[in-house]
């Protein structure tokens, strides 16, 4: 018998803005059903912001079950996000950090750097392959 769930499991959430430098957001992006692995996250930003040295803004998937950082991306020079266009946000190393379970919550956090600059908000896609 075939399983009724796809190979690949897919998280969206659109996140709000942030207008006002030096705040911070979280933002749940969901409960995983399924246990799996991420295997790509993605961030389409709703506005298009350029990156900064000393006062940025790090772009995080969090695994707020087990208290890991499942994908992160520092937003310093020369990386910009652009209006519309997918922004891959780079896999942690740590192959257990990357590892969900049935029940994980998956959070996206936008967190200040130094003052920080603003984030445009946009929408968070994350891909987990499923395990039996």
């Amino acid at each position: 018998m075939s399983s009724p769930w796809p190979p690949d499991l897919t998280f969206t959430m659109p996140v709000a803005p942030i207008t006002t430098i030096g705040n911070d957001l979280q933002t749940i992006v969901g409960r995983a059903q399924k246990a799996g692995t991420v295997n790509g996250v993605t961030y389409i930003p709703a506005g298009t912001r350029a990156g900064a040295d000393t006062h940025t803004r790090t772009l995080s998937l969090i695994n707020r079950t087990s208290a890991v950082t499942v994908a992160a991306l520092t937003l310093v020079s020369g990386v910009d996000l652009t209006d519309n266009v997918a922004k891959t946000i780079t896999l942690s190393t740590t192959s257990a950090n990357r590892t969900i379970n049935v029940g994980d919550i998956l959070e996206w956090e936008s967190l200040h750097v130094s003052n920080g600059i603003a984030d445009p908000g946009g929408l968070v896609v994350a891909t987990m392959a499923l395990r039996s």
